[in-house]
């Protein structure tokens, strides 16, 4: 199954608000441990860590959420994450 499709699933079981709320999050805290840095790539699963996320799904439905909305790119099928532009902006808002 798409991880598109997973992500739109996840949401619908859990909450789109709280699963774009966990999106924010997860930007917020890659832009916390690499500064700020476009540069930067920080693995899911220690984001995940930081973060205290329990639940796999919607972590990785978050992430997938990120990643459509132009705040985060993936490396590695969601496993590395980095920065964009945007999701610095986002992230300075916060």
């Amino acid at each position: 199954m798409p991880e598109t499709l997973k992500a739109t699933k996840v949401m619908a079981k859990t909450g789109r608000g709280r699963v774009k709320n966990l999106a924010r999050r997860i930007v917020c805290e890659v832009y916390a441990i690499t500064a700020g840095r476009l540069d930067g790539w920080r693995g899911t699963r220690t984001v995940a860590q930081l973060l205290e996320v329990k639940d796999d799904e919607a972590m990785k439905a978050a992430v997938q959420l990120a990643i459509t909305n132009g705040w985060l790119v993936d490396r590695s099928s969601g496993r590395t994450l980095q920065l964009t532009d945007e999701g610095r902006r986002l992230a300075k808002l916060a």
